[in-house]
């Protein structure tokens, strides 16, 4: 009797999806089980929306700078010349150079990459990238003229000798001795079967 309460209930309810066509179903399931299917109520709402009016919420504080007991709240600035003014006296020279030098450095490496004919890029994209990277694309340019260089290269062709080859002695090089004496031999290897 008190299972088919349950069931009942359980239908009746509108808190919950079950339905005539679960009946059969929910009288098969355990007792103790059917309480489980049974809706929660909550049963203090209220509290809960007293509690999250209490609870503050984090706030950003500003620096805050004291003078003369009045509170004065910092602001940043905005811009490079402001940030520079704003600085302590004996500092402002030291960054005002350093500044420039930095603009120096990437001014001479934008003109000289500019000037390569084979960089791609704009100088308008080249003067808004850091000087780390301008740097880097420096010497990847530097090292492509380097390598095109009209010098003539040394060429080393040792190991292509042939069988007993006899050295060669570059006689016209200042600082060489030539000698009589006869060269030693070249050690050779040879797969052939004795």
């Amino acid at each position: 009797m008190e299972k088919e309460k349950l069931v009942n209930d359980l239908i009746a309810n509108s808190a919950t999806k079950w339905t005539e066509e679960h009946r059969e179903f929910l009288m098969e399931v355990d007792e103790n089980n059917l309480q489980n299917f049974e809706p929660v109520v909550n049963e203090t709402p209220e509290i809960k929306e007293e509690e999250e009016e209490k609870t503050p919420e984090p706030q950003v504080q500003q620096p805050v700078q004291v003078v003369n007991k009045e509170v004065v709240t910092e602001e940043k600035p905005a811009t490079l010349e402001e940030y520079i003014a704003k600085a302590p006296v004996e500092l402002q020279q030291v960054l005002v150079n350093s500044v420039n030098t930095y603009n120096e450095q990437k001014e001479t490496i934008v003109a000289k990459l500019v000037a390569n004919a084979r960089c791609k890029f704009t100088e308008d994209f080249l003067r808004n990238q850091d000087l780390e990277m301008l740097k880097g694309l420096e010497e990847l340019a530097t090292n492509e003229n380097q390598e095109e260089s009209t010098e003539p290269r040394l060429v080393n062709y040792a190991g292509q000798a042939t069988v007993n080859p006899s050295p060669v002695v570059n006689s016209n090089v200042p600082g060489t001795k030539v000698s009589d004496e006869a060269p030693l031999v070249m050690p050779s290897i040879s797969f052939d079967r004795k």
